[in-house]
């Protein structure tokens, strides 16, 4: 009911009460009442309008300062066209779906003299005097649910549970515990709540505990901490701003390098971040049309580390194929370390730095195995950026043709890691692949199987030829 359109609710309740439903009405009828009210309104869309009273149903757990405050675009104002009406219903109705805490939102619209009468809300000049009724099927308010995770180089078990609606607000509390072949433990406790009700800015607390094994660094990372986000949703527009604290230890493997073992121990980060989204894409995990622009930002208090990112993606579709590309880069404020004398001088903490390579950004290469390397290592760099071109194709003889969920794919991935900021010597030491393969475009994520072929490799880069693997929701 959420998709009903205004000729929709319009030409329902204008058959309400009537003996015949709606499979009784042949399609010429309702076509020419379709007609009927697209013309009555274009007639009427610059009628003064007038709201009596806005009446809600249901939400009984909802607090009343919450509604009324949903309700403002509606009640702000005593006079309004026709138009301005129906825009402001459409906001109310996106602001109250967008807190997830009612499976269903429908607002109609009622003549004060006589509700049905679509003749009383259209058929005169003057002002045109209109009752909303707005109507709340409240979700579940706890939910727990247990399931599996594939994705990301590792697989998960995990268990959720969500407590929605706390105070009548759209706060909600959530639980999550997962255990997994990389993520020994993962635990995070988060309050969400709008902030002075708005459907805008919302803020959350969270705390969490997890430890992952490493296996590209060779050894055990452990975090606990806190932090405190700040959220503004501009629909295509998107903030975030987040103040964290965490304690961090790397637990060294016994093979683990003079780098890696260099770095273990206990460190307290202090950090402070905003990220900025701009997305218009149709669909996130093959885009069609549209576009996506990342900023992020991110100074290290404790470390006086700056780490900058950006990040593009966007698609078109024509008859034959549908064509995706992005790309990423990203600058830390100082060179990560070298060696001197045997010594190992590291600069930036191993979990600030940045690591490049993967089923999920540049294809034909290990996990995170671009860049710079201490042995067996994988320890990170200070610059990087990389460059993906797909192109997805129908599988012959397969129905549906593009709108097919299983399509041929090919790519062309190219990208570069360095431990140094020197722009010049990076886009002068790319690592490029190509490949094809198979993808199955799910609603909830994405699933590839190519055969890669790196074209160019540095001496440090850890090459995956042949079959990858790859799962997700985000892709180069």
């Amino acid at each position: 009911m959420e998709d009903e359109d205004v000729f929709q609710r319009l030409s329902r309740h204008h058959n309400e009460g009537a003996a015949a439903s709606k499979e009784e009405i042949d399609a010429s009828a309702l076509e020419a009442q379709r007609s009927l009210l697209l013309s009555l309104l274009e007639q009427n869309n610059t009628r003064e309008t007038k709201i009596l009273s806005v009446v809600t149903e249901g939400g009984r757990a909802s607090r009343d300062s919450f509604v009324r405050a949903q309700l403002k675009p509606l009640l702000e104002t005593d006079t309004m066209t026709f138009t301005d009406l129906l825009k402001r219903v459409d906001t109310v109705n996106r602001d109250l779906q967008s807190f997830g805490c009612y499976n269903n939102v429908q607002i109609t619209l009622h003549g004060v003299d006589d509700q049905y009468s679509l003749g009383n809300m259209f058929g005169g000049g003057n002002a045109l005097t209109v009752q909303p009724v707005l109507k709340l099927a409240e979700a579940k308010r706890f939910t727990a649910k247990t399931g599996t995770d594939v994705g990301n180089g590792e697989g998960s078990g995990y268990i959720n549970c969500q407590f929605r609606h706390m105070f009548g607000g759209a706060e909600t509390l959530n639980f999550d515990a997962s255990m997994g072949t990389r993520t020994k433990s993962n635990y995070m406790l988060a309050l969400t709540s709008p902030i002075n009700n708005s459907a805008r800015w919302k803020g959350e607390a969270m705390a969490f505990a997890t430890s992952r094994d490493i296996p590209w660094c060779s050894h055990l990372q452990s975090v606990q901490g806190g932090a405190l986000k700040l959220r503004y949703l501009g629909f295509p527009h998107t903030l975030d701003l987040s103040v964290e604290t965490l304690v961090r230890t790397i637990s060294a493997y016994s093979e683990a390098s003079r780098t890696v073992k260099f770095a273990a121990g206990d460190d307290m980060k202090r950090a402070m971040s905003a990220t900025y989204t701009y997305d218009s894409r149709d669909i996130h995990v093959m885009p069609t049309k549209g576009y996506m622009v990342k900023l992020t930002g991110e100074y290290v208090l404790s470390s006086n580390l700056l780490r900058l990112q950006s990040e593009y993606s966007s698609g078109v579709r024509s008859k034959y194929a549908i064509f995706n590309w992005g790309m990423k880069c990203g600058l830390l404020s100082r060179d990560v370390g070298s060696y001197t004398h045997g010594a190992v001088q590291s600069n930036v903490h191993l979990m600030d730095r940045f690591y490049l390579g993967g089923a999920n950004d540049v294809r034909g290469f290990a996990l995170n195995g671009l860049g710079p390397r201490d042995q067996n290592d994988s320890i990170g760099g200070s610059l990087y950026n990389c460059l993906g071109i797909s192109v997805f194709t129908q599988v012959p003889g397969l129905k549906y043709g593009l709108d097919n969920p299983l399509k041929w794919h090919h790519f062309v991935n190219c990208g570069g890691l360095l431990g140094q900021r020197d722009v010049k010597t990076l886009l002068h030491n790319q690592s490029v692949s190509v490949g094809t393969g198979l993808v199955y475009n799910h609603p909830a994520a994405r699933f590839e199987l190519n055969i890669c072929a790196p074209l160019v490799a540095r001496s440090t880069d850890k090459m995956r030829k042949g079959l990858q693997f790859g799962v997700g929701v985000s892709f180069l």
